[in-house]
């Protein structure tokens, strides 16, 4: 008889409604979200990425670019987390290098051929630019990466089944947006930011996957390698079997819906007891309603959420990702 095993699996579920501001405007959804999983017997792994296109004029192929990112910073996470098995040495010290020096270089360099072949397929019109001020103009003919300006925020979480296989967290985002993780709702300190605060976002000015910045605009300058060195990215290695009882990823628009820190962090927890006292169907069906209200109510601008919750199973879980 086969054995079977009880492991923690990872349910995923992510949104993304249109601002409200943007539906009187005219304005397309500009942010994106991706999801990536990968269930066997001996591990459950899933990425998630969303991704807040720029809403200023220059940037206005912001929504194609925020559809790259999400999407290769999913590819990415997992494509790494496999590499990373197949390194030898000590793992802290193969995931720390893989994750935090590798895979920033890695994503600005796939994401910026991606835009090169988006714009060699879809070259910019004379009417794209004849819109654009002379500022802006000039700002998109000196560097094409500008009009598809977007942030990043993502996550990849690894359970292992096997007790010689380390279980691990990563977490990864460049510019606004949040990541929030609960561990435990009875916890005090609960949620808590896995990342320091971004040094380069302040205002409405935040770092950004495009190469070109308004001069002065940010703290500390872009370097000659691009928006690589401004990642913030965190490996947590996970001594035990036990990971986070939820983790929580934004866009800005979410973030700014909620007029105190502490109203956006408690909705991490009410999501959490939601789906433990209603069931998982619950967060599945009401999050974009959820959201449209968060949009509407508040921060008037388009709202990505991603959810991750792991659920102890003997079988491969459904994954929500629409």
């Amino acid at each position: 008889m086969t054995e079977q095993k009880t492991t923690h699996v990872w349910r995923s579920c992510a949104r993304s409604v249109r601002g409200a501001s943007h539906v009187r405007s005219g304005k397309p959804n500009q942010d994106s979200f991706q999801v990536k999983s990968s269930n066997s017997s001996s591990s459950s792994t899933i990425a998630i990425a969303v991704a807040d296109g720029h809403g200023s004029h220059k940037c206005f192929r912001s929504d194609v670019g925020s559809e790259l990112a999400a999407l290769i910073a999913v590819e990415q996470l997992v494509e790494t987390s496999q590499e990373a098995k197949s390194e030898t040495g000590s793992t802290d010290q193969v995931l720390r290098f893989k994750f935090e020096i590798e895979l920033p270089q890695r994503l600005v360099r796939l994401w910026q051929q991606a835009v090169d072949e988006h714009l060699r397929k879809n070259p910019f019109s004379e009417l794209d630019l004849a819109s654009l001020t002379g500022k802006d103009r000039t700002a998109v003919e000196a560097d094409h990466y500008t009009a598809y300006g977007s942030t990043i925020v993502a996550a990849l979480l690894h359970s292992s089944h096997a007790l010689s296989e380390a279980s691990y967290e990563v977490y990864l985002q460049l510019g606004d947006g949040d990541i929030l993780v609960v561990r435990d709702v009875h916890e005090s300190g609960n949620p808590h930011r896995p990342l320091p605060p971004d040094e380069n976002s302040f205002a409405n000015e935040t770092a950004s996957l495009s190469r070109q910045q308004k001069p002065g605009s940010l703290k500390r300058p872009q370097s000659a390698s691009g928006p690589a060195p401004d990642f913030r990215v965190r490996v947590m290695n996970r001594r035990s079997n036990s990971p986070p009882s939820l983790i929580l990823l934004t866009t800005d628009g979410y973030v700014n819906a909620f007029s105190t820190t502490a109203g956006f962090e408690k909705a991490a927890v009410d999501i959490l007891e939601i789906c433990n006292n209603e069931g998982w169907s619950t967060i599945e069906e009401q999050l974009a309603s959820w959201l449209e209200e968060a949009s509407a109510t508040g921060s008037g601008d388009d709202v990505t959420v991603g959810i991750a919750i792991p659920f102890l199973e003997t079988t491969t879980p459904n994954i929500c990702t629409n």
